[in-house]
């Protein structure tokens, strides 16, 4: 209370399980620091819950330090998770909410993004948060590609089937938004986007108006998740391709996961695959045959925490997918 600057809490992953009547749904969440360097403890906020019927259940998490997690019981499986959807807490947030029935421009005030909505079938649900704390790293660091330290985006809520919309980002090294990560006409300004912490950054296709200094970014196709803005050197990264989709080469379910995680390969060239710690440490080394499409994994004897599993296959391209280990 007495110190100095803000926090922010965003939602790392969830998981829903039955219980009887309802379901169980465990929450893990971060919290972030502007202008401070002490995590608050008993952090309080608000976590609102919303289904594809639009029902909606709020409640109350409390969490010490940078990492938290809470189980709630809803009468409803959630689609999304949303924090602090009516904006009762000061945190490091500036936030906005709409419902969309109509095609055309929507600004979402105080968040330096505009919804611009092409086809609407059904009405859609969005939560703009213009989050004033660096995004989460690259997993494996790469010369060359510098991420904001500033500011980053998160959309929620429920985009229907037959809603067509672009995102428009602002950027500004004049207005003190992005003067740490703009520095000179010869800096490459790139959008970077993944559909939550559960997943590496990815490049994704966009159009740049405007003059080096300030501007916008027009991002087609736009989906709910986090983005962030990044320099990017291609005299030392290379072109884009650099960072894969993390869904190109495999997927695993459940993320997280309690003792076992089943890992989906889409090719079945083969190759390797290795079970890394966050700072990259190798836990396990695996030779996948070809023509396997799926692979157990066994977490059991590793304890609770993030890890990522790393495949390169036998034409050389590499994919890399955090996993969560809760227990």
């Amino acid at each position: 209370v007495f110190g100095p600057g803000y926090n922010q809490v965003a939602v790392d992953s969830f998981k829903v399980i039955p219980a009887g009547n309802g379901f169980d749904v465990e929450v893990f969440v971060q919290q972030k620091l502007k202008g401070a360097e002490i995590p608050a403890n008993d952090c309080r906020t608000e976590l609102t819950f919303m289904n594809a019927s639009r029902q909606l259940e709020t409640h109350m998490i409390n969490f010490s330090g940078f990492h938290g997690s809470a189980t709630f019981n809803l009468p409803f499986a959630p689609e999304v998770v949303m924090v602090d959807l009516y904006e009762r807490f000061n945190g490091a947030v500036t936030s906005n909410v709409k419902t969309i029935k109509t095609t055309g421009t929507h600004d979402f005030s105080d968040t330096y993004f505009k919804m611009e909505v092409s086809e609407v079938a059904d009405s859609a649900f969005v939560q703009v948060s213009h989050n004033w704390v660096a995004p989460d790293a690259l997993w494996i660091p790469q010369n060359g590609l510098t991420l904001s330290d500033y500011r980053y985006w998160i959309i929620s809520g429920f985009m229907p089937e037959g809603f067509e919309a672009s995102g428009r980002f602002t950027y500004s090294r004049v207005n003190k938004l992005d003067h740490t990560l703009i520095n000179n006409s010869a800096d490459s300004l790139v959008i970077l986007y993944r559909p939550d912490a559960s997943h590496n950054w990815q490049p994704v296709t966009f159009t740049r108006t405007g003059n080096w200094m300030t501007g916008s970014i027009l991002v087609p196709h736009i989906k709910t998740g986090e983005y962030a803005l990044a320099i990017w050197d291609e005299a030392m990264v290379g072109n884009q391709n650099s960072i894969h989709s993390e869904n190109s080469l495999m997927r695993i379910s459940p993320n997280p996961c309690t003792d076992y995680a089943q890992i989906h390969f889409s090719t079945q060239t083969g190759g390797t695959l290795y079970l890394l710690g966050p700072a990259g440490n190798i836990y396990e080394k695996m030779t996948i045959p070809a023509g396997e499409s799926n692979l157990r994994l066994n977490m059991a004897d590793k304890s609770q925490g993030s890890y990522l599993v790393q495949f390169t296959d036998r034409n050389g391209r590499k994919d890399t997918v955090k996993l969560l280990v809760s227990r």
